[in-house]
Parts: C-alpha cells; structure tokens; sequence
C-alpha cells in the first residue's frame, strides 16, 4: 500500500491506459472517436506504449524533490507533448496525418521532454527549451505554408488556431519552471529547490 500511495500517479496513468486500450479493443476506434480514426493493431499499441511512458514521466515527476511550481510545469509540458503527438501523428495538424508538416511533432515533444529532464537542475534552459517549444509548434502552419505553397484556407486557418491553443500549454509551462528560482527567495538555487535559509 505505501508503494501505491507514493507512486499513485503511475498506477492511475497505467489503469486510465488499460482501459482505454480494452475499450478500443472492444469497439471500434471509429466508433469511439469518430471516422476519421481507424486505428491498426500497430497504432493501438503504440497508443499504449506512449500513454505508459507519459504515465511513468508523470510518476518521476511527481515524486521528485523539485519545488511544486516546477513539478506542475514540468508535468503540463509532458502532457502537452503528448496532446502535440496525438494531434500530428493521429489526427494530423497540417492537412492530414500523412502530411511531412506534421513531422514537426516529434521535434516539439523533443524539446519539452528534454525540458522535463533538466528542470530539476537548470531551471532557465527548461524555460528556454519550453519557449522554443511554443514558437515551433505555433509556427507549424505557417511553414508549411511557405515550404509547400498551401493556400490560406478554413482548415488551415483551422489548424493554425488549434497549433496556437497547444502552444500555449508549452508556454504556461515554461512561465512556471521560469519562475521557480524566483519563487523560493532570495537564496533559491538554480536547481529549481529551495535554497538554504540564512538564519
């Protein structure tokens, strides 16, 4: 019961996987999130497998010694990483999941996992990594616009709406890891704890 209750993150987020992944086994994805979803075997799995490893990096996170602050944006960086994905690869956030645009993806969930990784110790580069996050993933749309000659329609305008709406979560993210230094006082070391406290 003591390992459950300090890592009841990672047993939530593996329960919340399995039964998604039973439910999508049992019906149809189509039938669960709409037509345009038919999922393979292969996407199934790998569905699971990413829900597991946000799962696990949720966990880290939330047993970690980082200030409160950080561990909340390190884990709103995490979750948007995976919103980024699951729109790019599943769904498509250029056009549709085949377009190159959405290979844009895998840098952006690139960064704010590497962000995840240093924001215990190098709070100012997580922010830096967060930041650059927001401003490639809002840039999408309109790089492909310029690289593939898109023209400026209402799916495009769409997506570059939606591209926005998740950058933000990358931004909220960085403005929190950004500021754990700056909340834990003048003696906050830049490891994103609590400094020592002069007597």
């Amino acid at each position: 019961m003591i390992i459950v209750g300090r890592h009841l993150v990672l047993v939530c987020g593996l329960l919340l996987t399995a039964l998604l992944l039973a439910g999508i086994g049992i019906a149809d994805a189509s039938d669960l999130f709409g037509s345009e979803l038919a999922w393979s075997t292969s996407d199934v799995l790998w569905c699971g497998g990413v829900l597991t490893a946000l799962s696990i990096g949720l966990d880290l996170v939330a047993t970690s010694r980082r200030t409160v602050r950080c561990r909340i944006g390190t884990g709103l960086a995490l979750l948007a990483a995976l919103l980024v994905v699951f729109a790019g690869l599943a769904v498509g956030i250029v056009r549709d999941e085949g377009h190159p645009a959405n290979r844009s993806v895998f840098l952006v969930a690139g960064l704010a996992v590497a962000a995840a990784v240093v924001a215990g110790r190098r709070h100012r580069i997580a922010q830096g990594l967060l930041v650059a996050a927001a401003i490639v993933q809002a840039s999408v749309p309109w790089i492909a616009m310029a690289i593939w000659s898109l023209p400026l329609e209402e799916g495009l305008v769409r997506s570059a709406i939606g591209s926005a709406v998740l950058a933000t979560g990358f931004a909220a993210a960085a403005a929190l890891v950004g500021r754990t230094g700056a909340g834990a006082g003048p003696h906050a070391a830049d490891d994103g704890t609590a400094g020592p406290v002069a007597d």
